[in-house]
């Protein structure tokens, strides 16, 4: 479970009832997207950002890696791949589960 907001992704693997700092990502989370073909220990994901493009995890939200080549510098806000896809208005605080 991953919460996205104006200065970290959030991760809790007990449901909800605790949360960690997965790392912190330039700025504010405007979509979040988990690769659900990816193997679950290692859940592939991704975080779209307003000011830092997109960043990708390769090991269920544990380290974040800046994935901007061939992107334009402006706020990334939605995200489609698979059978999910999430997105925002631009609010200062979102939240997404997964």
């Amino acid at each position: 479970m991953f919460v996205g907001t104006s200065s970290n992704v959030y991760r809790s693997i007990n449901g909800g009832t605790s949360w960690n700092a997965c790392s912190t990502i330039s700025g504010s989370v405007l979509g979040f997207h988990v690769d659900q073909s990816s193997p679950s220990g290692n859940r592939v994901c991704f975080a779209a950002t307003t000011s830092g493009g997109v960043y990708r995890s390769d090991d269920n939200g544990g380290t974040w890696t800046q994935k901007i080549s061939g992107l334009p510098s402006a706020s990334i806000l939605s995200f489609a791949g698979g059978s999910t896809a999430s997105s925002a208005a631009a609010p200062s605080t979102v939240i997404w589960l997964s």
